[in-house]
């Protein structure tokens, strides 16, 4: 079995493979915190994306801001925003499950360039 700790707080390299070249630790990393990152940056982006197109809907239709149309637009964005809440939650909460999916990927991932460049 493989030591699992990692060679800082900020690396998702394991020290088992601390004998691999630094860019490749830098390529690990980069994509190790874009694979952990990746679920939270989409729901944000999601959120903002739809919230702004409801906005820009809004506008294109009048300038008033008054009627049943409008309302549900409202609606609309209280509704993204809430899902949006509760969809980061879950994330939230199931952050422990995807880190060790992650770290999974990557300590494969390193074992292989170990063996591409420690021959």
């Amino acid at each position: 079995m493989q030591n699992r700790q990692r060679c800082s707080r900020f690396s998702v390299v394991n020290a088992a493979y601390a004998e691999l070249p630094r860019p490749v630790h830098w390529i690990i990393n980069g994509i190790g915190v874009l694979f952990l990152a990746a679920p939270h940056v989409f729901s944000v982006l999601s959120w903002f994306l739809l919230t702004w197109g409801i906005d820009v809907l809004q506008s294109v239709l009048g300038k008033d801001g008054r009627g049943t149309v409008f309302a549900l637009f409202d609606m609309l964005k209280f509704a993204t925003s809430m899902f949006t809440l509760a969809f980061g939650l879950e994330l939230w909460s199931s952050r422990a499950e995807w880190a060790e999916e992650v770290y999974q990927i990557l300590d494969d991932s390193c074992e292989e360039f170990s063996t591409l460049f420690c021959r």
